[in-house]
């Protein structure tokens, strides 16, 4: 199934976020609060809502549409790599799906 759903800035970072922290099956009170300090608490409940209501696949594909879409990443790459480092950091552990992910995310963010 493919997500149709167009996000502003602040929601595709949090859901982004949401994403990362749940590739390594635990989503730590540190990882939360992390993705709480770069929003607010309504953004970030209704992205969780989002998240659980849809598979990881539907999630990650919602995240690259929306990236390709909803604004210019030329000005933008710099800090998500950089809010993803932080998550990384949050909970002590940058696991193999993490690394996986951000190999991934890195690459295809140059392609973009």
């Amino acid at each position: 199934m493919i997500l149709e759903i167009s996000l502003s800035k602040k929601e595709l970072i949090v859901l982004l976020l949401i994403y990362c922290a749940h590739l390594d099956f635990k989503f730590t009170n540190q990882e939360k609060d992390y993705i709480k300090s770069k929003s607010t608490l309504d953004i970030f409940t209704r992205m969780h809502q989002l998240y659980n209501e849809h598979k990881m696949s539907e999630i990650q594909g919602l995240i690259l549409s929306n990236l390709l879409t909803s604004f210019s990443l030329s000005d933008t790459k710099g800090f998500l790599l950089d809010d993803l480092r932080g998550l990384y950091i949050a909970d002590g552990e940058f696991c193999r799906f993490e690394q996986s992910f951000d190999r991934f995310f890195r690459t295809y963010l140059m392609a973009i």
